[in-house]
């Protein structure tokens, strides 16, 4: 998906911003009230008017109603989050430390070459050109919080299912050089969310929102 599509995509996603500008309303509330010490009185409805006399119980009921709305942003926005994630992820795959062409002596080097399992043989498929009974292509794959791991999936070309290989890349690079992957990865992240205008878009009510909730905190226990 180009860069226009999503954009239009997400600005044409009428829940999203119905409940990201209720997140956003709901937090400012909840912030001025924090810095400022003002107190919510009463609340007038169609029907009554409710009097609010225990005070101290109206920053958990704000607490509950913004861990709600994020709970239902994040349902609506977590598709969009995922397709800006590959955008970035399909980026670092580009990059030579994972892979990289030597068109001089028509080879392939990087981490993925290095790591590939013995029924994957990229360099075999890159001299071959298209190769007509065999085809391997691989992904790298972001679990959890700092599992990460490069997907080797393909095969024979009529084969019903790929086969898949998975490399977990802690258990087979060591620490040290896995920490250099994940620095590169977070440079990656960060630089996309200059060239991905979209990502600023969806994480700014969860930023808006978690604010007052620290500054809450912060007040509640110095």
């Amino acid at each position: 998906m180009n860069d226009s599509s999503l954009k239009e995509k997400i600005d044409n996603d009428v829940e999203l911003r119905k409940i990201g500008t209720r997140l956003i309303v709901v937090s400012l509330i909840f912030m001025s009230m924090i810095s400022t010490g003002a107190k919510l009185q009463e609340a007038n409805t169609f029907i009554f008017k409710i009097t609010f006399d225990n005070q101290d119980a109206i920053p958990w009921l704000f607490l509950v109603v913004i861990s709600y709305l994020c709970f239902r942003y994040y349902t609506y926005a977590r598709v969009y989050h995922y397709e800006l994630e590959r955008k970035w992820i399909e980026r670092l795959e580009r990059s030579k430390v994972l892979i990289e062409i030597d068109h001089e002596n028509n080879e392939l080097f990087g981490l993925v070459v290095d790591l590939e399992p013995k029924r994957v043989d990229l360099n075999y498929l890159y001299h071959s050109g298209i190769d007509k009974d065999f085809q391997w292509n691989f992904q790298y794959s972001v679990d959890l919080v700092f599992v990460r791991t490069i997907r080797y999936y393909g095969g024979h070309v009529q084969a019903s299912v790929d086969e898949e290989y998975e490399v977990n890349l802690y258990k087979s690079i060591g620490l040290r050089k896995y920490l250099s992957i994940l620095l590169l990865e977070c440079r990656y992240q960060v630089s996309s969310f200059i060239r991905d205008k979209e990502r600023l878009d969806l994480i700014g009510p969860y930023i808006i929102s978690i604010i007052p909730v620290l500054f809450y905190f912060y007040g509640l226990y110095h």
